[in-house]
């Protein structure tokens, strides 16, 4: 996926995005990081077509995204974001069941593929046994794995998440990126998702971008760009590197800068 200097704002006076250009890995796990307000969010938004960039462009595999049109996109493309208004009365199945839309045809019924691919993405986010439980008797971290069931429904070259582990528990919150992390590994699917957690991102990602009032400060492998410098020019905290056990490190935060 490239982006090519793209520009975005909801009006001429405030400009969320400025003149941001990356190229993001096919095949890989790539987080975007930075403080709150610096336009993670607004990114993903533009990347799954949710707002048009102002000027520039975002292509997959060369394609603008802009000229490929519903069901096509969603063929490439699925997205699980920070707040999900589903149907909470019906059962996982169900509503994992939905992602199979974008490969029908008007109101086609589910074909024997189409359940073996609702039942594989069920076994692949730990849903198998649930399948009958119903939404509204789930906690936070199950229903996450259900959204994630139902973008994997759809069979997409890429999953974008926005925070995925927002409002979740330590035990879940792993959970998820493990999840994600085996969705990557297994099935080549390129991710791409907004994290708070900088040693979230460490841990899980291939690659980093890092974001800064609308623009990116840098990007790159992830245990390559990130030090303690860039932690306090970017985010404000001063912090000590250490590091856990061989191949990962763990930022532990000092105190906030003036």
């Amino acid at each position: 996926m490239d982006i090519n200097h793209v520009k975005f704002g909801y009006d001429k006076k405030n400009i969320l995005i400025t003149d941001l250009s990356a190229n993001i890995g096919k095949g890989k796990i790539t987080s975007i990081i930075g403080p709150n307000g610096c336009g993670k969010s607004t990114l993903l938004s533009l990347l799954t077509k949710l707002n048009k960039p102002q000027c520039g462009n975002i292509l997959i595999d060369g394609q603008e995204i802009g000229l490929l049109k519903g069901k096509a996109f969603a063929k490439k493309v699925a997205s699980v974001f920070q707040i999900n208004d589903g149907n909470r009365d019906l059962s996982v199945e169900e509503f994992v069941s939905y992602g199979r839309v974008p490969h029908k045809s008007g109101f086609g019924s589910l074909s024997s593929d189409d359940d073996a691919i609702i039942a594989q993405s069920l076994e692949d986010t730990g849903l198998a046994n649930m399948k009958d439980k119903r939404l509204c008797n789930m906690s936070g971290g199950e229903r996450q794995r259900v959204y994630i069931a139902m973008a994997l429904c759809q069979q997409p070259e890429i999953l974008f998440l926005d925070e995925p582990t927002s409002y979740l528990d330590m035990y879940y919150q792993l959970e998820v990126l493990e999840i994600v992390k085996k969705i990557n590994r297994d099935k080549g699917i390129t991710v791409i998702m907004v994290l708070h957690d900088v040693n979230q991102a460490l841990s899980y990602s291939d690659d980093i971008i890092v974001m800064k009032d609308g623009a990116i400060v840098t990007s790159g492998a992830a245990n390559d760009i990130v030090n303690e410098k860039l932690i306090a020019d970017v985010y404000g905290v001063e912090c000590r590197r250490l590091n856990v056990y061989e191949g990962l490190d763990y930022f532990l935060p000092i105190k906030t800068l003036n």
